[in-house]
């Protein structure tokens, strides 16, 4: 609820009788009223030096990185054979690069993980496959189409021309163009489907 606020005049408020004595027995010294808490290099020094660390970091080169990835990589895959290396290389992602985490999240719910990240599972199709002389439902020409494991197929036009856009913009990761799809596209599958040379190239430094 609301309460209308009146105004008082200084005759007519009445201050705290022993205001005088709280002044005159404060703890704060006289010049923090008047310049602020007193403050010197050796307090900040002080305060700084005294502030924990929950965590350190070492630097590491590209090279480095690779290497640990690679690690990473061949410890799931030691462990769980059936799932390809893009697939294991988009668990790590979503996990912190930590693999025990990620076989511990997998071999729990792989259903489920695989839904989230947008996996196929092992015992389904990870390629692509031509699927005849058909209606691309991008650009509507009758061509050859080519599906993904999720089932969405277009022609090999739009694939190109889709996955061109994507490696443009730097994309970590390329979804299925289909509606509401979110199956990620097999590192294998983009590399089949993109025709030029250099978007390959590209494709492979990010």
């Amino acid at each position: 609820f609301c309460i209308q606020s009146q105004q008082m005049s200084d005759e007519e408020f009445e201050y705290p009788s022993d205001m005088d004595s709280f002044e005159e027995n404060s703890d704060f010294p006289e010049e923090s009223w008047e310049e602020g808490f007193p403050q010197d290099d050796h307090d900040t020094e002080d305060f700084t030096s005294n502030v924990p660390y929950g965590k350190q970091f070492i630097c590491m080169t590209p090279d480095d990185i690779i290497s640990k990835q690679q690690q990473s990589i061949k410890s799931v895959n030691s462990v769980l054979p059936n799932l390809p290396v893009s697939s294991i290389r988009i668990l790590l992602q979503k996990y912190n690069w930590d693999p025990t985490r990620v076989i511990s999240s997998f071999t729990e719910d792989p259903e489920r993980i695989c839904k989230q990240t947008g996996i196929p599972l092992p015992s389904q199709e990870t390629g692509i496959s031509d699927v005849g002389t058909q209606q691309c439902l991008i650009c509507f020409d009758e061509d050859e189409l080519v599906a993904l494991p999720c089932g969405h197929a277009y022609c090999g036009d739009c694939w190109n021309s889709y996955l061109n856009i994507q490696v443009k913009e730097m994309a970590q990761k390329i979804v299925c163009c289909g509606e509401d799809c979110n199956m990620v596209m097999d590192e294998i599958i983009v590399l089949e489907l993109l025709r030029d040379s250099e978007s390959k190239t590209k494709f492979k430094q990010v």
